[in-house]
């Protein structure tokens, strides 16, 4: 079925939802699983210094990718624990660029995205990252339902 799946997570509950239905598909498959999470701090920089609300520009880029490096470590963890071989990446710059890149230099077979996610200020400054990502990514994508329903 898969060999190599490509996943993307802000460490969110929203992003994990999206993280544990790509382990699972990586268990079923016997496949690979990459575990992304990118820090966009341009922009968000920019948008901080706007409203004065604390960006990763404002954290400092290393304390960004920090908590991004905690964010997949926390999936890996998950997806080793379910038997699954897991490989994790902590990027910086455009999400999307960033996750079909990744997904191209791959050869991933399939990119998953939560159809809602991204914390705090994130969510109000870029267009919706799984319908930009379902059009420009270079394998299948699987967009995850994550939001809580009744």
């Amino acid at each position: 079925m898969y060999q190599c799946i490509l996943v993307g997570t802000d460490g969110s509950e929203t992003a994990q939802r999206a993280v544990r239905h790509a382990i699972e598909l990586a268990a079923m498959s016997k496949a690979d699983l990459h575990i992304v999470s990118v820090v966009n701090d341009l922009l968000s920089a920019a948008a901080a210094g706007a409203s004065g609300l604390a960006s990763a520009g404002d954290l400092g880029i290393e304390e960004a990718l920090n908590g991004s490096n905690d964010a997949v470590e926390v999936a890996a963890a998950a997806a080793r624990h379910a038997g699954v071989n897991a490989k994790t990446h902590s990027m910086t710059g455009d999400i999307v660029d960033a996750l079909c890149g990744l997904a191209d230099s791959l050869q991933a077979d399939l990119l998953v995205v939560g159809n809602r996610g991204m914390k705090g200020l994130q969510r109000y400054l870029w267009s919706s990252v799984p319908d930009s990502v379902s059009h420009r990514a270079p394998c299948s994508v699987l967009i995850v339902d994550t939001l809580d329903r009744p």
